[in-house]
């Protein structure tokens, strides 16, 4: 047997696993990229959700609207009259 038979065989499987190992190393930073860009994504996806509703409550109309729909209906009709009674809001100019 030649004399370098030995540190080929030994070259060649270095190299093969040199290989296996940055596939792996591929493999793992591939994997945990995509689950942070799905996580990344479903943030994202989460505060757009979430950002509208909370505007549509800070809305003042909204917030009076709701109050008023809170109240009996004795209570509203007492309100709608009082409104209708007001002197200078229903002033005619």
């Amino acid at each position: 047997m030649p004399a370098e038979t030995f540190g080929d065989i030994e070259t060649k499987v270095l190299a093969t696993l040199n290989k296996d190992r940055q596939t792996k190393r591929k493999r793992r930073i591939l994997r945990w990229s995509s689950i942070g860009g799905i996580a990344a994504a479903a943030s994202v996806a989460l505060l757009l959700m979430i950002k509208p509703l909370s505007a549509v409550q800070n809305d003042p109309l909204t917030q009076i609207d709701l109050a008023f729909g809170n109240l009996s209906e004795a209570d509203q009709e007492y309100l709608v009259e009082i409104y209708h009674e007001d002197f200078f809001l229903n002033q005619i100019q």
